[in-house]
């Protein structure tokens, strides 16, 4: 689905670049597209690394804002440091988002839920460098995503080995303590 939005997104560029006249057009859907699959990314981020550090999912949630937030705690829960500094970019990008649609509303309706004419707040936008901007989020998402899996994955084999070490000297210590129950017996 996540790929989905932004191929689409990415299809409508294309065809609004092609068509300079449909451009203003298409920005709507376009703009609605990239939001959406920067907040199904991060609900899925939470979704599947959240319950690791304490982090609960949030379906009805739509601010990215909060979204972000919750996914920064689940880095700092798995202790990833920004080596690349990619956090005040993201969230840069993210907080603009927020900022122009902070409900996932004004893309997608003319009206607000009172009725009002929703006011779009932006100016004229640079198709072209949204499309590559929004691919670089998509990339970084789909990073993220993989990265956590990999650290998971390095927490959950060293749990088991912890686990499995625990277990070995729990057993070593009960058959030293019983080894002369046996030796008596024999």
């Amino acid at each position: 689905m996540i790929d989905g939005y932004e191929q689409a997104a990415s299809h409508l560029i294309a065809k609004a670049l092609s068509a300079r006249r449909d451009d203003e057009l298409l920005i709507y859907p376009i703009v609605f597209l990239y939001r959406h699959m920067i907040e199904l990314s991060l609900k899925e981020l939470i979704e599947t690394y959240g319950p690791r550090t304490g982090i609960s999912p949030d379906r009805k949630n739509h601010s990215l804002g909060e979204l972000w937030k919750k996914y920064r705690q689940i880095c700092d829960g798995f202790d990833i440091a920004d080596r690349d500094e990619a956090f005040p970019h993201m969230a840069a990008i993210i907080a603009e988002f927020d900022d122009i649609d902070p409900g996932s509303f004004n893309f997608r309706y003319h009206l607000d839920k009172k009725g009002k004419p929703i006011d779009l707040k932006h100016s004229a936008i640079d198709l072209a460098r949204l499309g590559d901007v929004m691919r670089g989020i998509a990339n970084y998402f789909g990073g993220a995503y993989s990265y956590l899996w990999d650290r998971e994955s390095y927490m959950r084999d060293f749990e088991a080995d912890q686990a499995a070490d625990w277990r070995s000297e729990q057993e070593a210590d009960w058959l030293s303590e019983h080894a002369a129950d046996w030796r008596s017996e024999t």
